[in-house]
């Protein structure tokens, strides 16, 4: 089986914003002398905290009955349950984050000991690299198994890959959640995105501040049954992500080996187009940007933000250049071509921030673009 297709088998298996546990309270009961002791626990503690918010009783209700059915059986002084719920009435965010962590574990096993390489006619567990059980795959990169040649190599670089196939699912998931206008699952999917992205890489600065209303209070508005304004909330995050990028694309951002980004002040261009395809209720993304651009600057007779937009994006050099100097250091006539190109993005996205998301009583200076003022 292919990392892709086994990334859709564990997201499958555990799909953010589902139920895992599967059946009526008794089924769910007896499915515990079927599986690990800690597996159940995450299981159940999951799908708990996911039918409190989703505000579901008869969920909860099994849940519980399972639960306290299991736990008498066996004489657990513990009641999980009972802590759940108490967390959940005081700091529910806390509590949600705790069944994504729960979450989290399910899928390290699924990758780390239930998927295996075959080597010389063994199967070897792909988690099998790790020197301590707690070791990350940032902590593998830091001692340098990207480029070891030897099997242990090969089995972080393979866990490696395997996971950033499980984060493009789980991208797919939570966008198509938020255009469903599916908060908890948007949430749940972020979120484990993000668990998961700090495991693969770190704490990347800045990224996991990056604000979306439309999810930031997902959690306390579903136990509260409040709504939130979608275009609104997806208008402001897109402007968030625009300003991110434009930083990431300044070099303010460490490791970085240039003092600039081209790709990331590009992502900025792309994220002041869909904010402002949101402050019009245009799905972000279901027009490519170019062809959204000519179309609103057509209609505002503003050609010129056209032309502006079309400078930002335009590549630098040809498909052969670029194949043919791929795997060589930029050079000083390239590095000052991309600098400059980075220049034309912010440019853009400041002029996009000043025309259509600055109110006019709070424009601090008047630009002037084919006649009009702005």
């Amino acid at each position: 089986m292919g990392l892709d297709a086994r990334a859709e088998e564990i997201v499958s298996l555990y799909t953010p914003g589902n139920y895992l546990l599967k059946g009526s309270s008794e089924e769910v009961a007896r499915s515990y002398l079927k599986m690990e002791k800690e597996k159940w626990l995450l299981l159940v503690k999951h799908d708990y905290v996911l039918a409190l918010v989703k505000r579901d009783l008869e969920a909860a209700s099994k849940l519980e009955k399972a639960y306290n059915a299991v736990r008498t059986m066996f004489d657990w002084q513990e009641d999980m349950l009972k802590e759940v719920g108490e967390k959940m009435s005081q700091r529910p965010s806390e509590a949600a984050e705790e069944a994504v962590k729960a979450l989290f574990k399910l899928y390290a096993k699924e990758v780390q000991e239930n998927t295996h390489l075959e080597v010389f006619g063994f199967k070897l567990a792909l988690g099998s690299w790790r020197a301590k059980p707690d070791e990350t795959v940032k902590d593998g990169s830091d001692r340098g198994l990207d480029y070891e040649a030897d099997i242990k190599g090969e089995l972080f670089r393979t866990e490696w890959r395997l996971w950033f196939a499980i984060t493009r699912k789980l991208s797919g998931i939570s966008r198509e959640a938020r255009v469903k206008r599916d908060r908890v699952t948007c949430w749940f999917a972020r979120k484990l995105y993000s668990t998961i992205d700090a495991y693969l890489f770190g704490a990347r600065e800045g990224y996991e501040k990056i604000v979306d209303p439309y999810i930031e209070t997902a959690i306390e508005d579903s136990l509260a049954g409040r709504e939130a304004d979608y275009w609104k909330a997806t208008e402001q995050y897109h402007l968030n992500l625009a300003s991110y990028y434009l930083k990431y694309s300044e070099g303010k951002h460490p490791g970085m080996y240039l003092d600039y980004d081209l790709g990331a002040a590009r992502e900025a261009v792309k994220c002041i187009i869909k904010a402002l395809m949101a402050k019009l209720q245009v799905e972000p993304g279901s027009i490519p940007e170019g062809e959204f651009m000519k179309y609103v600057t057509e209609k505002l007779g503003i050609p010129t933000l056209m032309g502006l937009y079309e400078e930002a994006v335009r590549p630098l050099f040809d498909i052969k250049h670029e194949i043919e100097t791929m795997f060589e250091e930029p050079s000083e006539e390239r590095k000052a071509a991309e600098k400059e190109q980075v220049r034309k993005c912010k440019f853009f996205v400041n002029v996009m921030k000043h025309v259509f998301f600055t109110r006019p009583e709070e424009r601090k200076f008047t630009i002037t673009i084919d006649g009009k003022n702005f």
